[in-house]
This record gives C-alpha cells, structure tokens and sequence, in this order.
C-alpha cells in the first residue's frame, strides 16, 4: 500500500511543471495601477514687495493626472475659485466654509491670493478667508535664489551701467597689457601703473559682479502648505461642569417624582 501511494503522489506532482527559483521573481513592468502625478509649472508668479524692497517669485503646480489612466477622484470635491471637480492638484479646506465653498485647490488659493493680496501679508501671517474671516494656518519659507530670467525685467539704465564698466575694466586690461609691452616691467614706475591699473579692474570686477547678483536674485516662496481646519475640542473645564449640571438634574427629578 505504502508503494502505491508513493506511485501516486509521483504521478500528481510530475502534472506540475517544475518553476525555478530564479523564475519566482515578480515581473517589475507589471503596471500596480498606483496613482503616480507628475508634478510640473503651471506659471511662476513675480511681485515686489515694496515694504523689504524684494523681488518675490512663486512657483504655481499642477500635477498631471493624465498619467495615470482611469484615475478617479473619490470624493467630490469642487473647487471654489476655478469650479473645476478635478484634483489637479491637492484639494483642502483651510478655513470654516461650507457647502461649496469648503474645499479649494491649494494652487488655486496660492495664486489667488499673491494676486489680491501680496506678499506682505504672506511675510507677516495675516491670510484671511474673506468670507468667514478665519485665520489660514500654513508653512512658508523664503530662499533666495539666482534668476536668469530677471534680466528681461532690468532697466535699461542699469543695464548701460554695466556696459560702461566692462567697457572701463577691457580698457584698462588692454592699457596695462600695452605698457608692460612697450616699457618692459624693469622700471618702478610701470610696475607701479601696472598694479594701480589692475587693482583699478579687480575692484570694478567685484562691483558688477556684486550688482549683477544683487539685481537677478530673488526670493522664492517655497514649501508653501495650508492646514486643514480642525474643530477645536471643548476645553476640559466646560465638559465637568456640564456634567455636573446634568447630575443635578437627574437627581432633582428623581426626588420631585419620589
């Protein structure tokens, strides 16, 4: 009996094909269906801020849900300001609104408000809801960054400037180099033109690279996140005397009816 039912086993396990170890691994191009957005610029938004004399940029994102195909939203959701269900990017509700003013692109709230308000009250922390005047809670920081694209927003006086002083700092590279030729550096006083001539340079090098700097940098918004509101609990003073209240009162009726 023992050798029939090792004839049996044999012939049900030899039905199975035989997997190597190394066979056993997951195939990586299999698609999980996870939601992954590609988050890209919608436009950068430039302000000065007259108060700290600055130039502000921020960058707006939207991600791309096209990525994902057959990607819904679970909830619906509208957003306030553009009206749009689609979650192009992160819906909150940083405030008391309700009903269809309760939720809100926090994009869309960026942009709006560097639009109507600015960036001083971004410095200072005093964003409001204008409907519910609630307070935004939200985390911000403020780098400065080099921006090439500010060269466009230069002044042309500025910019004339800076052509007289490369001009100036070409001249007297080329005198200095025209004297050591013609004279030869054995003498003091060429020597000492020479060096006069190249401090010259040297101090309005570092002056138009300072200025040059100075004039494409900017502050960038970064990290700019919004808080949900969360209803605040009952302090716990409130709810013992609200249950102390409501003892007295069940006794009371228990005595009236006794």
């Amino acid at each position: 009996m023992a050798n029939n039912d090792n004839n049996d086993t044999s012939t049900q396990n030899s039905k199975f094909a035989q997997l190597n170890s190394s066979l056993q691994i997951l195939n990586e191009s299999i698609n999980t269906q996870i939601p992954q957005f590609r988050q890209k610029v919608l436009k950068t938004i430039y302000s000065k801020d007259p108060v700290r004399r600055k130039q502000i940029a921020c960058r707006i994102y939207i991600n791309d849900l096209d990525s994902v195909p057959g990607y819904k939203v679970s909830k619906k959701q509208i957003c306030r300001i553009c009206i749009c269900e689609e979650e192009t990017s992160k819906f909150i509700a940083p405030c008391k609104c309700k009903g269809t003013s309760e939720f809100v692109h926090q994009e869309c709230l960026k942009m709006w408000i560097l639009e109507q308000y600015g960036v001083n009250k971004i410095y200072n922390d005093e964003l409001f809801c204008e409907v519910c005047q609630h307070k935004f809670d939200f985390d911000v920081d403020f780098n400065d960054k080099f921006d090439i694209n500010q060269f466009k927003r230069i002044k042309n006086k500025t910019k004339l400037c800076w052509l007289i002083q490369i001009f100036f700092i070409i001249l007297f590279i080329f005198g200095s180099i025209q004297i050591s030729l013609s004279f030869g550096i054995d003498s003091l006083a060429t020597v000492a033109i020479i060096v006069v001539f190249g401090l010259i340079t040297i101090s309005l090098i570092i002056y138009l690279a300072f200025n040059c700097s100075t004039a494409h940098t900017v502050q960038m918004i970064e990290n700019w996140n919004f808080q949900n509101f969360k209803l605040k609990p009952l302090p716990q003073r409130i709810q013992k005397k609200t249950k102390k209240t409501t003892n007295n009162f069940i006794r009371i009726n228990q005595i009236s009816y006794t």
